[in-house]
């Protein structure tokens, strides 16, 4: 995410710029200054989502429950919460889990925009944001649904509440669609959404990513080398994609 954003994003948000009549000189300051705006955005963003999930804490402690959802999440084993039937705790567990949702969907609402943008810029970048996102979004909804099937025992509704998170992105797409058809989507205007876009995707990655990375790999063996690694895999999609 990192790689794409620092080279492909932002390098067309500054040739829309260019292309848009504005000077190399501008060109440089307006891009990195929406790339900046993006990083405090995602900032922002995980500020609101963090101040929901200590809502959910704090209304676990109140109905009796651990008062954390990652301890929830441990601390029930599938074959119980397969077998038991549904209790305060379990109901408690699945509240949790689409507040999460809902927290994690406003999150990704900025994501989508990004997509649309980024195919609008250029089809094959579009399809490597999309490719780099689809990466992102398993633990989260991997983190969504499997506290629901824990508390149902159902897949259906852990398939549907780590859905509910996942549909912000197509909000998204048709909020830009939307500035798209109004006409206000210039390639002025396009250069700065994607230098805004960039700098949240940058912001993503080492705010979410790699501390958690870093948290499961805390000597550092083996995340640096994935780092690079998925750089260099996403730099192969992207010229496999030139040559398409």
């Amino acid at each position: 995410m990192v790689f794409v954003s620092l080279t492909e994003v932002l390098g067309d948000a500054l040739t829309d710029l260019q292309s848009g009549g504005l000077s190399r000189t501008v060109s440089h300051a307006v891009a990195y200054a929406a790339f900046f705006g993006g990083v405090v955005l995602c900032g922002a963003l995980d500020l609101v989502t963090d101040l929901i999930l200590d809502v959910v804490d704090v209304l676990s402690i109140a109905a009796g429950g651990s008062g954390s959802t990652d301890e929830i999440i441990v601390d029930v084993s599938l074959q119980d919460a397969a077998a038991a039937m549904k209790t305060s705790d379990e109901l408690q567990l699945e509240r949790t889990s689409l507040l999460i949702a809902l927290a994690l969907g406003f999150h990704n609402l900025p994501e989508g925009l990004a997509t649309f943008v980024g195919y609008m810029s250029s089809p094959h970048l579009g399809i490597t944001i999309a490719i780099a996102i689809a990466v992102h979004n398993l633990p989260e909804g991997i983190a969504v649904g499997v506290p629901v099937y824990f508390a149902t025992g159902s897949r259906a509704k852990a398939i549907w509440y780590a859905a509910i998170s996942g549909m912000a992105e197509p909000l998204g797409a048709l909020i830009g669609l939307a500035v798209h058809l109004s006409g206000a989507l210039n390639l002025v205007a396009m250069g700065i959404i994607m230098s805004l876009v960039s700098g949240i995707m940058t912001g993503i990655a080492f705010r979410e990513l790699i501390p958690r990375a870093l948290q499961y790999d805390p000597r550092n063996r083996y995340a640096a080398h994935g780092i690079f690694a998925g750089m260099g895999i996403m730099a192969l999609s992207l010229l496999l994609l030139g040559l398409l």
